[in-house]
């Protein structure tokens, strides 16, 4: 039995770059919660967008866990928003798959978060728990774990013993609890097979847990190859002519199974979180940066604050140079102040000028005394 996306999706369906209640809410993962995908899913290089998926239990993802001997292949996800409890030990949480016991080819995450906030929570990218194979696939999604002794991967929160990763990568930025393992391409290796795989240590240098430095790469050792010489030669010993490379200051991107290359490549804004909870007469952060080097300086300006609720600073600068390092926005609530808001984000200078809804999400923001706050999503 199998399955086939026809079609591209957007959560987001009246474009405004925030899934909010004017959109249809969140989404439950393929498999019941905690639950196996035991069938395969081709994804036909489509892609989804917006996704969001926040569990309080089981495992969690796009698919819950892929079953022994599927196949989830060529799909794309775009500002996913996935959050979800771990099971500590067990489980995991992931933008495309909390679990993978089967094959995972050709399959990437960019922009949006992927987070959890449970007990020894296992989180990645792309998956959270590989226990199999992960192939010719990437993430530029950001990771976030905020309890003790939690595993937090750019691409997988932990590979297995036996279980490999092979011609991938990842560059999104991972962030850890006390004592947890972080790394830039896996959480923890715990004796999987990472094999021509890296991740951009300019943006992440920690390697995390049995992972070897050596696959850290920096941006440019990452984006200079235009074919497959170098740290790509081996690319295309598995799926054939499966990538595109670009010129020598873009990430390869997928072409195989038919993905477009020029979705993956186009300018962007990486914003996380996407959901922010804010005390009355406190404060709470959220980070922005850019998907892909600019052609110039671009400035970023977040709109959407009021004197009650307000943004510091209200416009971001990014550089040639400074371009794939996170900047802080702070936002403040005033004292007795309940309300809810949306922040919206608009891109001007070189290739970023007049960027599509989707390419710059949304914050949204609820404000009020400790004892009144309603996590803002899903919003129903």
């Amino acid at each position: 039995m199998g399955y086939e996306l026809r079609r591209n999706l957007d959560f987001d369906t009246d474009g405004d770059g925030d899934v909010d209640g004017d959109d249809p809410g969140s989404y439950a993962n393929f498999g019941t919660i905690g639950g196996t995908f035991a069938a395969t899913f081709r994804g036909n290089g489509h892609t989804i967008s917006n996704l969001t998926i926040a569990n309080t239990s089981g495992w969690t993802g796009l698919f819950a866990s892929v079953g022994s001997g599927r196949t989830v292949r060529g799909v794309g996800l775009i500002n996913p928003t996935v959050s979800g409890p771990g099971l500590a030990g067990t489980g995991g949480v992931g933008a495309l798959a909390g679990v993978n016991n089967g094959t995972i080819i050709g399959c990437y995450a960019i922009g949006g978060t992927v987070s959890s906030s449970g007990e020894e929570a296992i989180v990645g990218g792309l998956v959270g728990r590989n226990n199999s194979l992960v192939r010719t696939s990437y993430s530029a999604a950001s990771v976030s774990s905020t309890f003790a002794a939690t595993n937090s991967g750019g691409l997988t929160g932990t590979t297995t013993g036996g279980a490999t990763v092979r011609n991938s990568y990842a560059t999104g930025i991972t962030t850890v609890g006390a004592s947890g393992k972080r790394g830039g391409l896996v959480g923890s290796g715990h004796g999987g097979n990472l094999t021509n795989s890296y991740w951009d240590n300019t943006i992440v240098s920690a390697a995390g847990f049995s992972v070897s430095a050596s696959l850290g790469k920096t941006t440019s050792e990452l984006q200079e190859p235009t074919g497959y010489t170098g740290i790509y030669s081996a690319w295309d010993d598995t799926d054939g002519d499966a990538w595109d490379f670009g010129t020598n200051t873009e990430y390869p991107v997928l072409k195989v199974d038919g993905h477009d290359p020029a979705v993956q490549n186009r300018a962007g804004l990486h914003v996380y979180p996407t959901a922010l909870r804010v005390p009355a007469g406190g404060s709470a952060t959220y980070a922005i940066r850019l998907h892909k080097a600019p052609s110039a300086t671009v400035t970023v300006t977040v709109e959407g604050a009021t004197a009650a609720v307000a943004v510091e600073p209200a416009m971001l600068t990014f550089t040639t140079a400074n371009w794939a390092a996170e900047q802080t926005v702070t936002v403040s609530a005033a004292a007795g102040v309940n309300a809810r808001l949306s922040l919206a984000h608009t891109a001007t200078g070189g290739d970023y000028a007049g960027l599509a809804a989707i390419r710059r999400p949304g914050v949204s923001v609820t404000a009020a005394d400790a004892v009144t706050i309603v996590d803002p999503t899903p919003v129903a």
